[in-house]
C-alpha cells in the first residue's frame, strides 16, 4: 500500500511540476578540497518548483491586550530528489529579492516531495 501511494503521489507532482513548474537556481559558496572558500566561485543547483507563502502567526501579549500578527514565509515545493541537493544557506534571488534556505522539508517522511523553506536577507 505505501509503495502505490508514493507512486501515484510521485506521478501527481511530476505532472503539476512539468505543467506549472518554474526552473529555480540556488547557489552556494564553492569549496575547495579541503573544505575551504573558493573566492569569486559559486556553485549552483538547478531545480524545478512551485513558489508559494505559507502564514506564520506570532502572538504577542502587552498588559491587557494580545495583538497576533502574521508573517509570509515564502516556499518552493519540489520533488525530493532536487530539495535532497538544496543546502540551508543557499541563496536564491527570486523577483529582485535575495533569499536564504531556510531549512528543508520532506513532506510527510514519503521521500516523495520537498519543501523548501526561504527567508528574505536584508541588505
Amino acid at each position: 500500500m505505501y509503495m502505490k501511494a508514493s507512486n501515484f503521489l510521485l506521478h501527481r507532482l511530476q505532472v503539476q511540476l512539468n505543467m506549472r513548474g518554474i526552473e529555480y537556481v540556488f547557489s552556494r559558496q564553492a569549496l575547495d578540497k579541503f573544505g575551504q572558500p573558493i573566492e569569486g566561485e559559486d556553485d549552483e543547483n538547478v531545480i524545478v518548483g512551485i513558489y508559494h507563502e505559507s502564514n506564520s502567526y506570532i502572538q504577542t501579549t502587552g498588559g491587557n491586550a494580545t495583538v497576533i500578527r502574521t508573517r509570509k514565509s515564502p516556499m518552493i515545493l519540489c520533488l525530493f530528489a532536487d530539495g535532497d541537493k538544496i543546502k540551508q544557506g543557499d541563496r536564491i534571488a527570486i523577483n529582485e529579492k535575495t533569499y536564504k534556505v531556510s531549512g528543508v522539508l520532506d513532506i510527510q517522511n514519503y521521500h516523495v516531495a520537498a519543501d523548501i523553506s526561504l527567508e528574505e536577507v536584508l541588505e
